[in-house]
């Protein structure tokens, strides 16, 4: 099994914090919303945690988008949706966010839904995921990044 802390650092590397440099604050938020979520909080309380981690992604990257509304895409993410409607709407989410309708957009959303059901599936599956499939998810993570990052 993963520990805890090798868990962590892996998360970290397959997240994607849309070019802010202090990437503290944005965990921290998006943390407090997963949470909330998992122990069945408000559906507001969790929208206002991802709020704070727009808010600081739209401070620190000088972007302008609807906090709001990335937040209401994310918290929409974390319902249990088929590939296509979690690809819909990480697609409008990255859209707004970075206000194109680059195919870049479509590419790196595709990358993103694939390698978080990839994810998931690994975890229900055999309660972990193995080196094989962290450097998988790596390669997606990094090569979405990549498009994402040639939007700014």
């Amino acid at each position: 099994m993963i520990t805890s802390q090798v868990s962590e650092n892996f998360e970290t590397k397959i997240a994607y914090f849309y070019g802010a440099t202090d990437e503290t604050p944005i965990k921290k938020a998006y943390t407090q919303a997963l949470k909330e979520f998992e122990n069945n909080y408000s559906s507001e309380s969790v929208i206002s945690h991802f709020e704070l981690a727009y808010m600081e992604i739209l401070k620190q990257t000088g972007r302008i988008f609807d906090v709001h509304q990335a937040a209401l895409h994310s918290f929409n993410l974390l319902q249990h949706w088929s590939f296509e409607d979690e690809l819909n709407e990480r697609i409008k989410l990255y859209s707004l966010i970075f206000y194109s309708d680059s195919p870049n957009i479509e590419k790196a959303a595709f990358l993103r839904t694939t390698l978080y059901q990839y994810k998931a599936k690994a975890v229900n599956d055999k309660g972990e995921y193995s080196e094989e499939d962290r450097s998988l998810m790596l390669q997606w993570a990094k090569r979405s990044e990549e498009l994402l990052n040639s939007l700014k």
